[in-house]
């Protein structure tokens, strides 16, 4: 009993099972970190259009200021273009970003499913 790896008997055990359950490891890990927000992507998207946004703006201002202010009329003709070619950019950009494009689209492709099933349809009437 004198060596120093042997066992000795403590004075206080405990032949009861302990009050309560030891942890396990369910429950007891660090949650994982949130989601990253989603307004990150919707600055990328953006940035995308801003140089768009920027060239038609360009285009109708500098062009319409050239279509008033220019002495020659070769100048006149180019400001009218130029602001022609941003009302078009401006009419076109208004028409995605409003929804309108993304309803058309798929008005088209409804469309053309009936169309297709109707043909579908008749062709087994004539057929049987």
């Amino acid at each position: 009993m004198n060596e120093p790896f042997e066992p000795r008997p403590e004075g206080k055990g405990a032949l009861a099972p302990p009050s309560r359950r030891p942890p396990t490891a369910v429950g007891v890990s660090t949650p994982p970190p949130p989601p990253p927000h989603r307004r990150h992507k919707q600055r990328g998207v953006r940035g995308v259009f801003q140089p768009l946004y920027i060239f038609t703006a360009t285009c109708i201002g500098g062009g319409t200021a050239l279509l008033l202010l220019a002495p020659w009329l070769l100048l006149r003709l180019a400001g009218a273009t130029a602001a022609v070619v941003g009302l078009i950019f401006c009419s076109m950009i208004l028409w995605v970003r409003s929804g309108a494009a993304a309803s058309w689209s798929l008005r088209r492709e409804y469309r053309s499913i009936r169309k297709r099933q109707s043909e579908l349809t008749q062709s087994a009437r004539t057929s049987a």
